[in-house]
């Protein structure tokens, strides 16, 4: 009956956050906890929101319970990470993405712990994390776009531009690829095939226009 009633809870609780009653939801998910404690379920799933809800100390609080009851909860690991590198807190996040990684070997981790150590100006670090990432998710045109980034940084314009026709082949709408390889182009002295590697980027994504100004082609 007790199972049964926390079940019920639950499925409300996501249902109001589906329908934006956060509030509600929050209510919800904390007398599911009330029932059952040590059920990590209730615990992630409200901790998953108020991350979404940007209160990510309240949400690192109930992460790091999940993680006292089940320390092998790699998705746990990773949130906190994620939380503390939203907040700014890079350097700390490492940790969290490290245990995280040691649980299960994913692609969306490494590309956390990259983003991080990019941040950090760390960029030969980030770059590794990106390819692993691609090792196991070599159709993730994201992660090709994110190690062309780090190689236009580098000055390894050459590198950039192959990963970059890499994310577009596997993704034509990349506009990501697009925009970041129209500076490529225009670092290396093409102003007129930047220009058209901006424009192919603003037809895929009109919002990219606000990016481009003050970009001198």
């Amino acid at each position: 009956m007790t199972k049964t009633k926390y079940e019920t809870l639950c499925n409300k609780a996501k249902l109001l956050a589906k329908l934006e009653r956060y509030t509600e939801a929050l209510s919800f998910f904390d007398s599911a906890i009330a029932l059952m404690p040590e059920n990590v379920c209730a615990l992630g799933m409200k901790g998953a929101l108020l991350s979404e809800l940007e209160r990510h100390e309240e949400s690192n609080m109930l992460f790091r319970k999940v993680i006292e009851i089940d320390p092998q909860d790699d998705m746990a690991w990773w949130i906190i990470g994620d939380n503390m590198s939203k907040q700014g807190k890079f350097r700390e996040s490492l940790h969290y993405f490290d245990k995280s990684l040691e649980l299960e070997n994913d692609s969306t981790t490494w590309l956390s712990k990259g983003d991080a150590l990019y941040h950090l100006k760390r960029f030969k670090e980030a770059l590794e994390c990106f390819e692993k990432g691609s090792e196991i998710s070599p159709d993730d045109d994201f992660l090709w776009v994110l190690r062309g980034n780090v190689h236009f940084d580098l000055g390894k314009y050459e590198e950039s531009k192959r990963c970059l026709e890499m994310a577009v082949k596997i993704n034509p709408s990349s506009s990501e690829a697009h925009f970041l390889r129209a500076f490529v182009e225009a670092e290396q002295g093409d102003k007129l095939l930047a220009v058209e590697f901006l424009k192919k980027a603003i037809e895929i994504c009109p919002a990219i226009k606000n990016k481009s100004k003050g970009a001198e082609f």
